[in-house]
């Protein structure tokens, strides 16, 4: 088979889950002839989007039964139940569709409805346009057409929010973080089987677990003024830093953890802010990595990943300096942007890496993930302060 081949075509796709949708893709369009999946009893089922009734249903149709839709969007074939469960669950919670579209508008509205996965086109509480456009949009998340996608929905939301109608905006806003966030999804699988460097972050993997031990009762000064890799410890247990409120209301941090390049959920701790009334991020961070290690019972970490750039980073280490605490390494990586800033010797260094390097997608995976957290407990803050104001 190997020395039929006379052209190989690299695609580097973001996650596992973009990669089902290329896989799909390219079996239905080259219906390869040596693809022994194809060969075996089993029938590859697809997901069909109908055009032939009021409201476009999504449904799983096996390849027997295609004939009944040639005029519908298909997407296959997925050559497992389990790879195509797995894309219509994270498509359904990214852009919620119903089951049974058509139904009568006197019945009761669908399960999924409840649970927010549906958007209520069953029992009317949105527009056949509405859902046709919602429907729209899943198709091009299905098609992997993502950056057009992003497009509709950044100017969709800016214009629901010049509108002033900001729940709508803060859904499509969850929306589009959603999408963004596909991109880290299975990054952390990379980290157990490559070997990578970065200047200053030797990172090493696939080796004895004591390989990445810590004494966490022995903080150690962290090598901002040092170089040579000799002076670092392995970066096993990564510790990644965010901020969210409103103008300074309501703020919350949040501490996530990746060990061993994986996420380490029971590790994670909310923070409440309390003494700073004004929207100061770099004083917040510094606040929060202060009271951070004040726990000298949690693990000491290998590496420091903070959300934002130099300001954050300058902050934080004018407080430490007045503090008996040494601080790990320490990086930086802003929102939107892909540059690794480092502090060493006074200065700032930027690294730039590829865009599908491991390691930058371990270290954007820590952000967003961080992102979320403080995210969440920042939204619960919220809602707990305008329900207590409802409640006089």
């Amino acid at each position: 088979m190997v020395g039929k081949a006379r052209r190989l075509t690299v695609y580097p796709l973001k996650s596992e889950f973009l990669a089902l949708l290329k896989e799909a893709e390219m079996i239905r369009e080259f219906k390869p002839k040596y693809n022994i999946s194809l060969k075996d009893d089993k029938t590859p089922s697809f997901i069909v989007i109908t055009k032939n009734k009021n409201n476009p249903e999504v449904i799983i149709v096996r390849q027997n039964q295609l004939t009944k839709f040639n005029n519908s969007d298909i997407f296959g074939p997925f050559l497992s139940s389990r790879s195509l469960r797995t894309v219509l669950k994270i498509a359904k919670r990214i852009f919620p569709y119903c089951d049974r579209p058509n139904q009568s508008v006197n019945k009761k509205p669908c399960f999924y409805y409840h649970l927010n996965l549906c958007p209520g086109i069953c029992i009317r509480v949105i527009s056949h346009k509405s859902y046709l456009r919602q429907i729209k949009r899943l198709t091009l998340f299905l098609r992997g057409n993502h950056q057009k996608l992003l497009r509709q929905l950044t100017i969709d939301m800016k214009v629901k929010s010049k509108s002033r109608n900001y729940e709508a905006a803060g859904k499509i806003r969850d929306q589009i973080e959603a999408i963004n966030n596909l991109n880290t999804v299975n990054a952390f699988s990379e980290f157990s089987s490559l070997e990578l460097s970065l200047p200053g972050f030797p990172i090493k993997s696939g080796g004895r677990d004591d390989l990445f031990k810590v004494d966490s009762h022995a903080p150690i000064k962290s090598g901002l003024g040092m170089t040579g890799a000799q002076n670092l410890k392995l970066a096993a247990r990564i510790e990644g830093y965010d901020i969210s409120h409103l103008q300074g209301k309501w703020a919350t941090a949040s501490m996530v953890v990746f060990i061993n390049g994986k996420p380490a959920k029971e590790e994670y701790r909310q923070f409440r802010m309390e003494g700073l009334p004004s929207a100061d991020d770099p004083k917040m961070l510094a606040e929060i990595l202060a009271r951070r290690f004040m726990h000298s019972e949690w693990e000491f970490p290998d590496l420091i990943m903070i959300d934002g750039g130099e300001p954050q980073l300058r902050e934080i280490l004018r407080v430490f300096e007045k503090l008996p605490v040494k601080l790990p390494r320490m990086v930086g990586l802003a929102k939107g942007e892909n540059t690794i800033i480092i502090p060493e010797n006074g200065s700032y260094q930027r690294i730039n890496l590829p865009k599908f390097n491991p390691w930058l997608k371990i270290l954007m995976a820590l952000r967003d993930e961080a992102h979320r957290f403080a995210r969440r407990y920042h939204h619960a803050l919220r809602l707990k302060s305008l329900i207590g104001r409802t409640g006089r």
